[in-house]
């Protein structure tokens, strides 16, 4: 989906991505920043090194593997998914391991899609979703109410481009209301990512 070509086997990424969740409370993709969190997805990085994954047997790792290969051309079907050893093996048993079953269950309840992996979500949104020119359209406006160049959207620089279309006292309120609802940097100020979610909302 990165590169705008993609067919079934995006699900079957999917899928993986839940398993992985399902066998240790996490996703695969984390990072210190938003920018190595769509690094390691673009490169399809993850690891099995945490402790949760201890007890979790090998056939589980090369199924979850299988199905996150980052070339799609190398990525499981979703029939050789279900052909899996490791799948037809806990399908065919009846005596499912309950203490597993249990962790599984609390896994998919305690998980929580944190900041980090919304402000991934965003920054993903405007990077690879939005058409060139949608892009270009939004570049402009943001550079046009970024009257110092910084790159950044100021309180003061957001009133005087909604002073253009509107009395003081709106301007004021609705730019109190975005810099309260909006993620800001320590500056109290909105980069053009933070934008693109005012945009869209």
């Amino acid at each position: 989906m990165l590169k705008r070509k993609y067919d079934e086997k995006c699900d079957v990424w999917s899928c993986g991505i839940i398993l992985y969740v399902l066998l240790c409370g996490y996703p695969p993709f984390n990072g210190a920043s938003d920018a190595m969190i769509m690094e390691k997805v673009s490169k399809g990085v993850f690891n099995f090194d945490g402790e949760e994954w201890i007890n979790v047997s090998h056939e589980a790792k090369n199924l979850i593997s299988n199905m996150l290969q980052i070339d799609p051309q190398k990525r499981f079907t979703a029939q050789q998914a279900l052909n899996d050893p490791w799948l037809k093996k806990n399908f065919a048993n009846t005596d499912q391991d309950l203490a597993l079953m249990s962790k599984a269950l609390g896994n998919m309840k305690t998980f929580r899609a944190g900041r980090k992996l919304q402000e991934a979500t965003w920054v993903f949104l405007v990077n690879y979703l939005a058409s060139k020119e949608e892009k270009s359209q939004l570049l402009k406006i943001f550079q046009s109410l970024d009257l110092n160049g910084d790159g950044q959207l100021s309180r003061e620089e957001l009133i005087t481009g909604y002073k253009k279309t509107m009395n003081e006292v709106q301007a004021n309120e609705i730019v109190d209301h975005i810099m309260q609802t909006v993620h800001k940097n320590n500056n109290g100020a909105i980069d053009y990512t933070g934008f693109f979610k005012i945009f869209y909302n």
